[in-house]
C-alpha cells in the first residue's frame, strides 16, 4: 500500500488493518508524518510502514513495492494532484494496473491519461475516485 499525502496515516493504517502486508506513508510535512507514526505505533503496526518526509510528486526514492493499491489525498486546491499522478505513472514502483482511490474536492477532474477511472462518487464537498494506473512502467 502506498498512501501519498498521508496525514495522519489513516488509510495506509487502515489498510493494514484489513490485511495489506506493508504500508508506506508519503508526506511533505513532517509533523503529519510524525503522527503517522505514532498511530503506526500505537496501532502495534510500526514493523509493517516506511515513512518519508518528501514531496509526493518525487517517487524515485520509494524503494518497497512494488504497489498495487495507492491512496492519494492531497490538499484541495493545491495544485499537486496531476504531477502526483503523472509521477505514479512514471514510476516503476506501481504493479501493472494499479488501483488508485483519490480523494479531492467536489468536481475535480482526472486529466491524466494514464489513470483508468472505473467509479467516481461525490459526497458533501468531496469526491472519491477510483482508478487503475497504467504509464511507461505499468
Amino acid at each position: 500500500v502506498l498512501d501519498l499525502c498521508s496525514g495522519s496515516g489513516a488509510l495506509g493504517l487502515e489498510a493494514l488493518s484489513r490485511g495489506a502486508s506493508m504500508a508506506t506513508f508519503v508526506d511533505s510535512n513532517a509533523a503529519a508524518l510524525a503522527l503517522a507514526r505514532n498511530n503506526a505505533e500505537a496501532l502495534a503496526a510500526l514493523p509493517q510502514c516506511h515513512f518519508f518526509c518528501q514531496d509526493a510528486r518525487d517517487l524515485s526514492r520509494l524503494s518497497q513495492g512494488p504497489y498495487a493499491l495507492i491512496f492519494l489525498d492531497a490538499p484541495y486546491r493545491a495544485g499537486l494532484d496531476e504531477d502526483i499522478l503523472a509521477a505514479m505513472a512514471a514510476s516503476p514502483a506501481m504493479v501493472p494496473g494499479a488501483l488508485l482511490v483519490h480523494e479531492q474536492e467536489k468536481n475535480y477532474k482526472i486529466l491524466n491519461k494514464s489513470i483508468e477511472i472505473i467509479f467516481h462518487k461525490a459526497y458533501n464537498k468531496s469526491q472519491i475516485t477510483f482508478g487503475l494506473v497504467h504509464g511507461e512502467h505499468t
